[in-house]
């Protein structure tokens, strides 16, 4: 595992996932807490994206979740790295 600077920057795309994760409309952690769980992606695009980014695409916020490493088993769930 790589060791991780505390004192390093968060990235603004991690930021608003940390908020939007929080908030827990339309996203939330699965029962092992292993992956983000997002019912209606339509709806969270619609819903939710345009708060914390500046659009309301899922293609966009998934495209962004995966430059982070995560991987999209299906359209409905997104593994976090472990």
């Amino acid at each position: 595992m790589e060791d991780i600077d505390a004192a390093a920057p968060v990235a603004p795309f991690v930021q608003q996932l940390f908020k939007l994760v929080t908030e827990g409309i339309h996203i939330t952690w699965a029962a092992d807490g292993a992956a983000l769980v997002i019912p209606d992606t339509q709806k969270f695009a619609a819903d939710r994206c345009p708060v914390y980014f500046k659009h309301s695409n899922w293609t966009s916020f998934a495209r962004m979740l995966n430059m982070y490493e995560s991987v999209s088993y299906t359209h409905l769930t997104l593994p976090t790295k472990a």
